[in-house]
């Protein structure tokens, strides 16, 4: 990650994460506010895992559903989550079918 790229997760789904130590919802920090762990690593995770959802996203919105799940692959080992799943089904749909959603 270049020293640009910001290390906080996305505001929609800052209340779904916890501290892994103390589970302590995550507030923004790099630091969690209740054991002080380093929570950085994790929240570089999560932002990678959404730079590659919206690479996805971008792929099948122009029409390519194989470079789709192959970025879906890579987030789902980075950050797996609701949505990485449905953009996999739709991929996997698309693929199959043959026809443009």
């Amino acid at each position: 990650m270049s020293g640009q790229e910001e290390a906080h997760p996305p505001a929609d789904h800052r209340s779904t994460y916890r501290c892994p130590v103390c589970r302590a919802r995550f507030r923004g920090s790099a630091a969690c506010s209740r054991c002080g762990a380093d929570l950085e690593p994790l929240m570089r995770l999560a932002v990678r895992g959404l730079r590659l959802r919206l690479a996805a996203r971008r792929a099948l919105l122009a029409g390519d559903p194989l470079g789709a799940r192959e970025i879906l692959n890579r987030a789902r080992q980075v950050h797996a989550t609701p949505e990485v799943r449905r953009l996999g089904l739709l991929a996997a749909w698309w693929l199959r079918s043959g026809e443009a959603p």
